[in-house]
């Protein structure tokens, strides 16, 4: 399989949750009108998660899981098809707030056409803070990009320098490209003063959706996580929480049959985080193993030695921002 990429760099506490069954179709919305219909095709095996547990649907297209309070449940994407996308935004999920509206959500899906051979656009840190960082966006990122025949972009985290009302505009810009968004959390897109872990991304998840979560494409697996742990008032370091790590445990059993290799994007770079160990141990089932990273605001590759299996690749992938929109501008207004 071949993987084309393009880089653009210029305390889990189970006691407290509240639990509440939430069941739902998930379907072919041939008409787009967001209504299961007579008729629609029903989608049975499509993975269902709360951030936690992860259930498949049935022959009938039904799933049941718990809702634990702090998350939304989301649909683990399957290949050939894709979510509605609003300003920007896959909308493979529902949120608190909608979870909050009664027990039945279902998920339509429509057709997407998918190689197996992919292009993606990887986008380090772009850390806008002001509209004048996301015209600078629009003029080195979406121009370049725009009519280029991408898969899907990714854009691994610090979308904000820690201004939240900035998500909008970014992925509505980001968007003008015309392929499809998948988001990665970054530290400076973290809530802070969170009272427990499951505040920690409250902005970047009402906008964008869940902070971690994962999606076929083509013949392939990506897994999206958050490795921002918060410590103190505004403080972080590099680790996944534990109801992350069931989740990913969860995934890759069910998927390990079904595909060989995984393609994982975070913010921080694996070298950087404490849990170093315990991650390449959650991969462990899968022979090729990808990584890509932001944070540092450099480009490079390092590759992390396993036994009897392939080393870990991982890349850096530098920063849109450069040295955050600093420095003169130049013909087209870009420092």
């Amino acid at each position: 399989m071949k993987l084309s990429l393009l880089l653009v760099c210029c305390f889990c506490s189970v006691g407290i949750y509240a639990q509440q069954p939430i069941s739902g179709r998930v379907f072919v919305d041939k008409n787009q009108n967001a209504i299961f219909d007579t008729g629609e095709q029903v989608l049975g095996g499509v993975l269902i998660s709360n951030g936690k547990d992860i259930v498949a649907t049935n022959s009938s297209g039904i799933y049941q899981i718990t809702h634990l309070k702090g998350n939304p449940i989301f649909l683990i994407k399957p290949a050939q098809y894709i979510s509605k996308q609003v300003s920007g935004c896959i909308q493979f999920y529902i949120s608190e707030k909608a979870l909050a509206t009664g027990n039945v959500h279902d998920f339509p899906l429509y057709r997407h056409a998918e190689r197996d051979s992919l292009s993606l656009a990887l986008l380090g840190d772009p850390q806008v803070d002001a509209m004048d960082d996301v015209f600078h966006v629009d003029q080195l990122v979406v121009q370049e990009l725009a009519g280029k025949p991408l898969d899907f972009i990714v854009p691994l985290g610090d979308l904000s320098f820690d201004n939240h009302k900035i998500f909008r505009p970014l992925a509505q810009s980001l968007s003008l490209i015309g392929a499809p968004v998948f988001y990665v959390m970054g530290n400076h897109d973290m809530d802070y003063y969170s009272q427990d872990i499951s505040q920690r991304d409250k902005s970047f998840e009402n906008f964008f959706g869940p902070s971690y979560y994962a999606f076929e494409y083509g013949n392939q697996l990506f897994l999206v996580l958050n490795n921002i742990f918060p410590i103190g008032e505004k403080g972080y370091i590099g680790k996944l929480d534990e109801g992350q790590k069931a989740f990913v445990r969860k995934l890759l059993h069910l998927k390990k049959s079904e595909h060989r290799s995984l393609k994982v994007f975070m913010h921080i770079p694996l070298e950087e985080m404490e849990d170093q160990d315990e991650v390449i141990a959650l991969f462990n089932e899968f022979e090729n193993v990808f990584i890509a990273a932001g944070h540092t605001h450099t480009q490079y590759q390092k590759y992390f030695e396993r036994t009897k299996k392939k080393a870990i690749h991982e890349l850096v992938a530098g920063a849109v921002c450069g040295a955050w929109w600093q420095g003169p501008h130049d013909l087209q207004g870009v420092p």
